[in-house]
């Protein structure tokens, strides 16, 4: 029950700070023309940028360990 009101302020919370955060702002590509969109938008795609590249990374590294213990495990 505790887990879930701290889940529930915590969505009010991320649903105030985009409420706030609703102002347009230009992003200027390298090689596109300008785009003009909602600042809370920029800071999610930017925010789930991130985390699929941890998670990638996350991947990465726990692929590596895998292969590791397998190779001392069953030497050829």
């Amino acid at each position: 029950m505790a887990k879930l009101i701290i889940y529930l302020i915590l969505a009010i919370a991320i649903l105030l700070f985009a409420l706030q955060n609703n102002v347009p702002v230009v992003i200027d590509l390298i090689f596109l023309p300008p785009v003009q969109m909602p600042m809370i938008l920029v800071l999610a795609l930017a925010f789930f940028s991130g985390f699929i590249a941890a998670l990638f990374s996350v991947a990465r590294i726990t692929m590596k360990k895998k292969n590791r213990e397998q190779i001392e495990y069953h030497p050829k």
